[in-house]
Parts: C-alpha cells; sequence; structure tokens
C-alpha cells in the first residue's frame, strides 16, 4: 500500500500520524471536531435508543464540552448509568441535574425510581414523586405508577391502589403504561386479598357437642 493510500485511510478516520522518523512513535493529531453540541446530544440520543450504552455516553460527554445545556445532559447521562446498573454514577449525574434545575421532573422521578430499586429511603422517593407531580402533572399517570410502587415496597397496598386507579382513570394514551398499571393492580388486589384473608378472625373451636367453648367461672 502507498504511502498516498495510508494517509487517505487515517484522515478518513479522523487521525494522522505525524512519522517523525525511523522507529519514532507516531504521534496522534485529533482533527477538529465537525461536530456541533446538538449534533452530538441527537447521535447520544440514538445511541441510547438503541441500547449503545458506551457510545452514547462518549457522544453526551462530547455535547457538554461544546457547550450544551448541562442540566439536560446530566439528565440523559443519568439515564444511561442507570440502564447500565451502574446507580452511583447515575444518581450523582440525576443530582448534577437537579442542582441546575430543581425543578426537572423527569429527573425527580428518576431519582426516585433509582431509590426504589436500591430500597433505600423510600420516604424521600415518595417525596420526589409527589414534587415531580406538582410541577409536571401531565405526566401524572407516569409519576403515579413510580408512587404505587414505592407504597408496594412499604406494603402500603391501600394508597398503593390508589395511585395506581388514579393513573388509569386520567386514561393515558401510551399502551404499554396502561398495560403495566393494570398488571400492577391485579398485583395490589391479590396482595390485599392475601392481607385481609390473613388478617381474619380465626374460626372459634367447637366443643364435640357442636358448641363454642365459653370461659369458666
Amino acid at each position: 500500500m502507498g504511502l498516498a493510500r495510508t494517509l487517505l485511510l487515517l484522515l478518513r478516520f479522523g487521525l494522522l500520524f505525524g512519522l517523525a522518523g525511523c522507529g519514532a512513535v507516531p504521534k496522534v493529531v485529533i482533527l477538529n471536531d465537525p461536530l456541533s453540541g446538538e449534533e452530538h446530544l441527537q447521535l447520544g440520543l440514538s445511541y441510547e435508543a438503541r441500547g449503545a450504552w458506551d457510545l452514547a455516553i462518549v457522544e453526551y460527554q462530547a455535547a457538554l464540552d461544546k457547550g450544551g445545556s448541562p442540566s439536560v445532559i446530566q439528565g440523559y447521562l443519568g439515564n444511561v448509568y442507570y440502564a447500565k446498573k451502574n446507580y452511583a454514577a447515575a444518581e450523582q449525574a440525576y443530582r448534577k441535574s437537579l442542582r441546575l434545575d430543581p425543578r426537572n421532573a423527569p429527573i425527580l422521578n428518576n431519582l426516585a425510581s433509582l431509590y426504589l430499586i436500591e430500597e433505600r429511603d423510600l420516604l424521600e422517593a415518595e417525596r420526589w414523586v409527589q414534587q415531580a407531580i406538582e410541577v409536571d402533572p401531565a405526566r401524572k399517570p407516569y409519576y403515579l405508577d413510580t408512587l404505587a410502587a414505592i407504597y408496594l415496597a412499604r406494603a402500603e397496598y391501600e394508597p398503593a391502589l390508589a395511585a395506581v386507579r388514579e393513573a388509569k382513570a386520567l386514561s393515558p394514551s401510551d399502551p404499554l403504561l396502561l398495560k403495566q398499571l393494570s398488571e400492577q393492580q391485579n398485583h395490589v388486589l391479590e396482595l390485599l386479598e392475601e392481607k385481609n384473608s390473613n388478617g381474619a378472625a380465626a374460626p372459634v373451636e367447637s366443643n364435640p357437642d357442636g358448641r363454642a367453648d365459653e370461659e369458666e367461672d
């Protein structure tokens, strides 16, 4: 392969190796990034949608370096780390986003979901979801779904059922959410039935003659 052909391939990959002489270590020169911050962000979203988590992280970081909105991009980074089950990194990114925009309702909800998965500080998680509902009522059914899961984790079945029924009553247009809510409602009803069954009064033992035992004077 000729030198011109070699340089052409290197340039196509965005790298140019400067050969300083025989036996010298090649020097890597990074060409100027032609993409804007928004273009890197869109690439990150595309990779995230395809489940290419590591590539999404690279693009989101590039978007940050190009001056993209930190509150937005940190939220996306948190979602990717969440998907990778790197919950410590996800929480760090979510908190960075919320420091810049404390009223970012989806991030409040996602942080609550993270706490739910780790089963820690569920009262704080509930507070975040309630705050999300307050500032973003348009997405209330989704937040109620998270809230119901938090109540379930605390074995508070009646509030969980109320949250699920309210979410269904709001008639979200998302068929996946409706299916999930229906399944969750059935699960809660089963738990309530089991709870009520276990909490029922034990039957009174009878004497051989069929009469219930009575305390002797």
